[in-house]
């Protein structure tokens, strides 16, 4: 059997799950919808799948399909762009502990003029952004430890620290960041 029979058996089966109300299989069958594997891609279905699975009671499965209905909403995918729905989405899955989720909400926090008017009215809030990527880092969030360094080397939020600037974009860099190679190049010449 190929992985395309493959994927088209799991679609039945993620299917059919749902009809009988196992919602996580929501999550599987929406990302099957977004990828086109096993179906025809049809982002609108995929939304649908992810909102169901994000509302559901299974703690894992809720907080991913919240941190993907944040990257739809983000981008455009199956809805309108919109990115209050997004921080809403990236918010709630943040508050479930979901490492990608804090590192969005942590850069919402820092581009205040790309979402102006999401957060609350006050200059870019670079300490509760430094929260959400310390956090994000801590899990192992490799966006986040690249967000830690150039915090930690510019000031924004935390006290400028070369040194731990450099502590953080080594970790970036050892799990593939090429951000943090660059900046690590910068910061020894």
């Amino acid at each position: 059997m190929g992985v395309e029979q493959d994927y088209k058996k799991a679609v039945e089966w993620f299917t059919r799950a749902v009809e009988h109300d196992f919602l996580p299989a929501a999550y599987y069958l929406g990302l099957c919808f977004a990828n086109g594997n096993g179906i025809e891609q049809d982002n609108l279905r995929a939304v649908k799948c992810f909102k169901l699975a994000a509302e559901q009671d299974n703690p894992l499965i809720q907080k991913l399909a919240q941190t993907t209905l944040g990257e739809c909403y983000e981008d455009g995918h199956g809805v309108r762009q919109s990115n209050r729905k997004a921080l809403k989405w990236y918010r709630r899955a943040a508050e479930q502990g979901e490492p990608i989720a804090m590192c969005k909400v942590g850069l919402y926090y820092c581009s205040r003029k790309r979402f102006w008017g999401l957060l609350p009215k006050r200059k870019q809030d670079y300490e509760i952004a430094v929260e959400y990527f310390r956090q994000a880092a801590e899990c192992g969030q490799v966006e986040a430890m690249y967000q830690m360094g150039l915090c930690c080397e510019k000031g924004l939020g935390v006290a400028q620290n070369a040194q731990e600037a450099i502590e953080w974009y080594k970790k970036a860099a050892e799990l593939g960041c090429e951000e943090a190679v660059e900046r690590l190049k910068k910061m020894k010449s």
